[in-house]
């Protein structure tokens, strides 16, 4: 059983004491990570969308979450003993053990939130056409470029995964899709719910084609009912499941029916965030 958090009168932690009953102070004064805390090289700058799918200019992690002392504080506070599990290519270790619930709260309370797979589509849109700008403004490097293609979906191993906040809820004879959390108290709260539009609601192995889902996906981000076929694997969205993206030695995966509950040491998520103004 994981840990539950309940708040109690300090009054009555005496008797919780008599009962030989397991407690600890929780504590929410854990500060965010601010911006001056990160480092803008390790973003890339997303411009802003307008619309009820769009989002305003972001940061988006280039490397999935790794532990910091801020990182491994409000781990603590979930009840988390965080610890880099896995590393990328580039040997940078990051967090693994964490499943879907836990990876979208980390991030909230780090202060930002978690991408989705209409933010991923804007995001590989922006790498394959091989110009893209960091945090700071400067031009990103192609040789970069291409290994941050490489880290998300390349076909190789180690086998390597990240979670989207994307979740999914039946509603009438539909699915609904949910995303955009917020934390109220300790519940995650989707400010966004609508109903999926044009998806492909099949699972296609194999396969979609990949290029072809970045740049013709529907409003939301998911392939189209008529993509074209292709090598990326994809599992469509089910009722009461959530995204990530997968890539290993065999194959690259989008899974829309992921168990919320799994956690391995290789399953990961990036940091996101609004980009400071200028």
């Amino acid at each position: 059983m994981g840990i539950v958090r309940i708040e109690i009168d300090e009054k009555f932690l005496p008797g919780l004491d008599v009962f030989g009953a397991k407690y600890r102070p929780f504590s929410d004064n854990v500060p965010a990570l601010s911006t001056s805390d990160l480092n803008p090289a390790d973003f890339l700058f997303l411009e802003g969308r307008d619309g009820k799918e769009g989002h305003p200019d972001l940061w988006y992690s280039k490397h999935r979450l790794q532990t910091s002392p801020s990182v491994k504080q409000i781990g603590k506070n979930l009840g988390l003993d965080l610890a880099d599990t896995a590393q990328e290519k580039n040997g940078r270790g990051y967090i693994g053990n964490i499943n879907h619930g836990q990876a979208l709260r980390l991030n909230l309370l780090l202060g930002g939130r978690t991408t989705n797979a209409k933010i991923e589509t804007d995001v590989f849109r922006m790498l394959l056409s091989g110009k893209a700008y960091d945090g700071r403004g400067k031009i990103v490097d192609k040789g970069e470029i291409d290994g941050l293609l490489d880290e998300k979906v390349g076909v190789r191993n180690p086998g390597r995964a990240e979670w989207l906040e994307d979740s999914f809820k039946s509603a009438g004879n539909g699915i609904v899709l949910m995303k955009n959390y917020v934390l109220q108290g300790d519940v995650l709260v989707p400010s966004y719910n609508a109903p999926l539009r044009g998806c492909l609601m099949n699972n296609k192995t194999p396969g979609i084609n990949f290029r072809n889902w970045v740049k013709n996906s529907t409003s939301q981000g998911w392939p189209r009912a008529n993509i074209k076929e292709g090598e990326t694997y994809y599992w469509s969205p089910t009722a009461g499941n959530v995204a990530r993206l997968v890539a290993y030695s065999g194959r690259a995966y989008l899974v829309g029916n992921g168990d919320p509950h799994v956690a391995n040491s290789w399953l990961g998520v990036r940091h996101l965030r609004v980009a400071p103004k200028k």
